[in-house]
């Protein structure tokens, strides 16, 4: 068929609840690598299957993009509208990538609330306050309405739970398919 394997990118992975096997294995002439985890997909699979490092990588992915953009993140002579709009085009995604496949705890919730409260901070900056007469932090809830868009747990709650009746109408697609097909 013409296919090539490229031995120095192929790595095993061994799935096993009672041990975990690290090292080299031969495979034919070749020695393959063991890995606790690789990328496949932009997703990272994990020896332990757990979802922190897969989050962590993608709030990372974020905060690299969002440090890119600093420059017009942090600028006067950028309207606000204009900043929110390349948030949720181009910082967003980064984050969100494959989250419809992760499980969410309530620390898992937090560190995104973290992460958007931490570039919504820089995109809306301080207040004046007159009454006191200083420059003042907003708070996560004066951030979250001005910005005008739905915190990013939400979103991802959404996204979850649109991939789910996705994969429920497709189970009930197939079930009639097979049933047509038994019955002709």
């Amino acid at each position: 068929m013409g296919l090539e394997r490229n031995e120095n990118k192929t790595k095993l992975m061994l799935l096993s609840r009672e041990s975990t096997m690290l090292g080299e294995m031969p495979v034919g002439t070749l020695q393959v690598e063991s890995v606790q985890y690789f990328k496949y997909l932009g997703s990272t699979l994990t020896i332990e299957n757990v979802m922190e490092k897969e989050l962590m990588e993608g709030i990372g992915a974020g905060n690299r993009c969002a440090c890119g953009l600093s420059s017009v993140l942090n600028s006067r002579s950028i309207y606000r509208k204009t900043k929110l709009r390349t948030y949720n085009i181009v910082i967003r995604p980064k984050v969100q990538y494959g989250c419809v496949t992760w499980t969410l705890t309530k620390e898992r919730m937090q560190n995104l609330e973290v992460f958007e409260n931490g570039i919504l901070r820089k995109i809306l900056g301080v207040m004046y306050d007159e009454e006191e007469e200083h420059w003042k932090r907003r708070h996560n809830i004066q951030r979250q309405q001005l910005s005008g868009r739905s915190k990013i747990q939400d979103v991802v709650m959404s996204k979850r739970l649109l991939w789910a009746r996705h994969c429920q109408n497709g189970r009930e697609q197939n079930s009639e398919e097979k049933h047509e097909w038994k019955s002709w």
